[in-house]
C-alpha cells in the first residue's frame, strides 16, 4: 500500500462524516484493511513517505486517525499522538503543507489544533497560539 491510496481513501472513499463518528463497522473495517500498515507507521518505516507533502498527510493519517479506530475506547488510540504531532509541525513549519489541497492543509493542521486544546481550555489562547505558527481558523 502506498501513501496515494490512503489519500483516496480519505479524501474520497469516505466521507468527512465517517472521520468523527464512531461506528463500530467502520472501526472493523479499517482494522482488517489497515492494521499492518499502521503498524508500519507506528516503527516509523514508512518515514519515506514524509518526501513529499501528500505522504507526510498519509502517515499523519495512518498514525493519528487510524488509532482512533483500531485502538477504539482504550488508552492505545492515543499513544501516538506525539509523533503524529511532530510530523504535523514540521509540515507547517516547513511550509509542506502549502502544495495540499484546503480540505487535505485543514486536515494536517487539525493535528495542531487538536494538540493545543487539551492544553488550554480557552478558545481565546487557542486561537492566539495557533496565530503563532500562522494557522487560520474560524472561531465562530
Amino acid at each position: 500500500m502506498n501513501e496515494q491510496q490512503i489519500i483516496t481513501f480519505w479524501f474520497e472513499e469516505i466521507t468527512p462524516a465517517q472521520w468523527w463518528q464512531k461506528s463500530d463497522e467502520f472501526d472493523a473495517m479499517l482494522k482488517e484493511r489497515f492494521s499492518a500498515l499502521h503498524q508500519q507507521a507506528i516503527n516509523c518505516e514508512l518515514s519515506q513517505w514524509r518526501n513529499t507533502s501528500l505522504g507526510r498527510l498519509a502517515e499523519i493519517i495512518v498514525i493519528d486517525q487510524f488509532s482512533r479506530n483500531i485502538y477504539r475506547d482504550t488508552p492505545q488510540a492515543f499513544i501516538h499522538d506525539p509523533l503524529a504531532l511532530a510530523l504535523a509541525q514540521e509540515a507547517v513549519s516547513n511550509k509542506a503543507d502549502d502544495d495540499l489541497s484546503e480540505p487535505q492543509r485543514n486536515f494536517c493542521i487539525c493535528r495542531l489544533c487538536t494538540a493545543n486544546l487539551w492544553r488550554s481550555t480557552s478558545r481565546h489562547n487557542l486561537y492566539l497560539k495557533t496565530k503563532q505558527v500562522n494557522i487560520p481558523m474560524n472561531l465562530n
